[in-house]
């Protein structure tokens, strides 16, 4: 029985596991330690040549004497993994070459997850789902994402991961185990937070469990991440979603007394703030209605244009966007309707009134807000048209 197993977590935070005991990133203290001890693993059964790995560690770098560099490097990874893990002689030296030790095998989670998915036949199909996505605890090498060599791999590994979580959730919604496909599609939402896809499967889950407040919930804070981080509006699945979780928030039961004590907050005073697809709904009825009133209504996009563009006008323009629709909602008019559109724009609907009251309105609103503005990188741009 061979016990020189040597497991390397890669997915997540990395670790190097020896007979109970482990390293992580934090007592190897250094990227490029991490970095050879990966490409030894990744040629495990080559001779590699010094030329090899100089050219994988240092192509972009000036340094001097890189062969002197390169047998620093591996003097410090031999000391850290005898030190840390009591492991000796697992990096074997020839003629100007290294390999590792092969008396020594090497459980890399990585690895087993690319053969668990290359070899889908050997497994029943829940089986396959569960035991590859055990194995995927977040982004590979996740402390090294900014390094060249691992954003290619890593990115390769999440589609991977991403595509099995998408099967996986579908399946379970095709046998009705919707809790664990909430589960799936929450899980995966975390791995890769900028797929709408992801989130939508959660909110299905959520809504095919009949647990509407939380899908609901679940919608409204998808929706405000999207806006903040990639600055989008909600996409037509999801608005379709969130559509059909309104509809079961009543009984079939309700009566007329349920109904106007469920509509008793609707004749508040003050504007409207509500989410996009809401915002597109009232719009649609408004264009119904103003013919018949004779009077018109206007969408007003106001832009707030912030300078520079890095990561302090950023921060500034995220409160700016909090700042500006508290002051929207409280001075606004009664029936006006305001919606976030995008990470850096509002969008307004001013009712019933004409092109020139509207623009007194806005001009009156926009007035306040640039005497609350306290950076000069920070303008507001307009722009009107009526609905029709």
């Amino acid at each position: 029985m061979n016990d020189k197993i040597i497991t390397v977590r890669t997915f997540g935070q990395f670790a190097i596991s020896y007979h109970g005991q482990m390293m992580t990133m934090q007592e190897m203290k250094s990227n490029k330690l991490i970095l050879l001890f990966v490409y030894f693993l990744n040629h495990q059964k080559d001779k590699i040549t010094s030329e090899q790995i100089i050219q994988f560690l240092w192509a972009y770098e000036d340094i001097d004497s890189p062969t002197n560099a390169l047998k620093n490097l591996v003097y410090r990874l031999r000391t850290i993994l005898k030190k840390g893990l009591g492991l000796e002689g697992v990096i074997k030296t020839g003629r100007g070459s290294y390999h590792l030790n092969p008396d020594f095998t090497f459980d890399v989670d990585a690895f087993t997850f690319k053969d668990i998915v290359d070899h889908q036949e050997d497994y029943t199909m829940p089986e396959y789902y569960v035991k590859a996505l055990s194995l995927y605890r977040g982004d590979y090498l996740s402390e090294l994402n900014g390094d060249r060599h691992i954003v290619v791999e890593a990115m390769t590994y999440r589609q991977m991961a991403t595509t099995l979580i998408f099967h996986y959730a579908h399946y379970l919604e095709e046998h009705k185990d919707y809790l664990k496909m909430i589960e799936v599609a929450k899980k995966g939402s975390e791995y890769d937070q900028t797929n709408e896809s992801l989130y939508a499967l959660w909110i299905k889950g959520l809504y095919l469990n009949r647990q509407y407040e939380e899908a609901g919930k679940v919608y409204t804070a998808v929706v405000d991440h999207f806006y903040h981080t990639l600055g989008t509006y909600p996409s037509e699945e999801l608005q379709s979603l969130y559509a059909l979780i309104q509809k079961e928030t009543h009984t079939a039961s309700s009566t007329i007394i349920d109904v106007m004590k469920d509509l008793e907050d609707c004749h508040k005073t003050g504007t409207m703030y509500v989410e996009y697809g809401t915002f597109r709904t009232i719009v649609t009825l408004q264009s119904r209605v103003i013919d018949r009133v004779g009077l018109s209504s206007y969408i007003c996009l106001v832009t707030v244009k912030y300078y520079p563009e890095d990561e302090k006008g950023k921060r500034y323009l995220c409160k700016t966007m909090d700042d500006l629709k508290t002051t929207f909602v409280s001075s606004l008019r009664t029936g006006d309707v305001i919606c976030r559109y995008s990470y850096n724009q509002y969008v307004v609907m001013l009712t019933m009134c004409n092109y020139e009251d509207a623009c007194q309105v806005m001009n009156r609103v926009t007035a306040r807000i640039n005497r609350n503005l306290n950076n000069k990188g920070i303008a507001l741009q307009l722009a009107m048209q009526e609905v029709k």
